[in-house]
């Protein structure tokens, strides 16, 4: 969604009106995700767990914003490690954790 994009503006949520804009510092085009950062000052932080040390049974929690929903929170436990699809996830981490799936923009 970014590969070619030149001008980049990040909204964090509703309470902060604010259109930060970003710098693109990283992609995987094959997960289809990229790593923006932006400029700011007195924003709150969260420091990410490290998959290598996920066992099968742990807690874990999915957070996003689909379908333009904010502050979206979803809870499980991981089921499995090392999965493989023959596509283009290899060795992903399967949990029960909700995950909403896309749904074209014209039908919500």
């Amino acid at each position: 969604m970014v590969a070619e994009a030149e001008d980049i503006r990040v909204a964090l949520g509703q309470k902060d009106k604010n259109k930060y804009p970003a710098k693109r510092v990283g992609a995987d085009q094959k997960l289809d995700i990229a790593l923006l950062k932006i400029e700011a000052q007195g924003l709150p932080t969260l420091v990410f767990g490290d998959s290598d040390k996920v066992q099968v049974g742990d807690w874990v929690l999915a957070i996003g914003s689909p379908f333009q929903f904010t502050h979206t929170l979803t809870a499980g436990i991981v089921s499995a490690k090392g999965r493989r699809l023959g596509g283009p996830y290899d060795d992903f981490i399967q949990t029960d954790a909700s995950i909403n799936p896309e749904i074209p923009a014209d039908r919500w």
